[in-house]
């Protein structure tokens, strides 16, 4: 820690997600590092941040930024924010198993219902907080950042420095907050994940056009059910209307957008299908579950990402 009210944070998976964050945390006086790969990171090392957002545009130059492999020389931190995709969990944590000369806690920003149980294993888990987001945003280009909605962050009331953590984005104003069931949190964004970011990818459509379409829309609400079922065999309390809630929130304060994993799909990068629909299949399988939809989303999604590849 440099003084009583600023500490050292690493942005590991400095991509739209990490960079908005990182951000906002630069603006609290924060000093962040932002770990990043290929020309984005180049651009944030040359060129800085420029981030368009909806709550007003603004740019940070210069900012520290770095590479994994450059990580051993870059100043110890005291937070540790996880913004990469899941399928690069065991490589991420073996690595920060590695630098990191002592625990320190590690606020995971990723998608799905068990993202942060490998982290678990390298590290204390009172020191790893499952942290969700619901926020749209996506790189425009290399250092450029599109911020189109939302920014809630949720934290467990537990985490080690939660509630730190969380006053830190509230000075600049990001809507943050404490909770104590973090669980339900989980299970109900991903019931949005598994129904927008897959159908999204799989039709390379935003979300309007979706909802426009009766069939679309009767989709998007069969997903939510089996993800509601699921949760409900798995005594996660969501709300009975989970699929006309989600679709309220993505047409009244998201609008249309873009998911991440359809602009994965545009840029030819790895599906994150495994954290959004396996770990539900999974459940499904081990309660003996029927979830149609799930499943053949799952496989056309992993299809995709077997198409994209090539």
């Amino acid at each position: 820690m440099t003084n009583k009210n600023t500490f050292n944070i690493w942005v590991y998976g400095a991509g739209a997600v990490g960079c908005y964050y990182g951000a906002r945390l630069i603006q609290a006086g924060q000093n962040v590092l932002f770990i990043a790969r290929g020309e984005h990171l180049e651009a944030l090392k040359n060129n800085g941040l420029k981030v368009l957002s909806y709550r007003g545009e603004f740019e940070l130059n210069p900012i520290q930024a770095c590479s994994e492999e450059e990580l051993d020389q870059q100043f110890a931190p005291d937070i540790v924010m996880v913004c990469t995709k899941t399928y690069s969990n065991l490589a991420v944590a073996e690595r920060l198993k590695r630098v990191l000369k002592k625990n320190v806690p590690l606020f995971i920003f990723q998608n799905g219902i068990k993202s942060q149980e490998i982290f678990k294993k390298f590290f204390p888990p009172e020191f790893v907080s499952r942290t969700i987001i619901n926020v749209a945003a996506a790189l425009k280009e290399p250092g450029v950042l599109l911020h189109s909605a939302g920014e809630l962050v949720t934290v467990p009331e537990t985490g080690f420095m939660a509630a730190e953590f969380i006053e830190l984005f509230k000075g600049v104003g990001v809507n943050s907050r404490l909770v104590d069931n973090i669980e339900r949190e989980a299970w109900s964004k991903t019931a949005w994940n598994a129904a927008f970011n897959s159908v999204t990818a799989l039709t390379r459509l935003t979300t309007k056009p979706i909802l426009d379409d009766n069939d679309g829309h009767l989709l998007i609400v069969n997903i939510c059910e089996e993800v509601y079922k699921l949760a409900k065999a798995n005594n996660i309390d969501l709300p009975s209307d989970l699929a006309a809630q989600k679709i309220h929130y993505t047409q009244e304060k998201l609008g249309d957008i873009s998911t991440s994993t359809l602009e994965a799909v545009k840029n030819k990068k790895k599906i994150e299908y495994e954290a959004i629909l396996g770990d539900l299949i999974e459940e499904a399988d081990r309660l003996k579950m029927e979830v149609p939809h799930l499943k053949t989303i799952f496989t056309l999604l992993k299809l995709l990402d077997k198409s994209n590849a090539s």
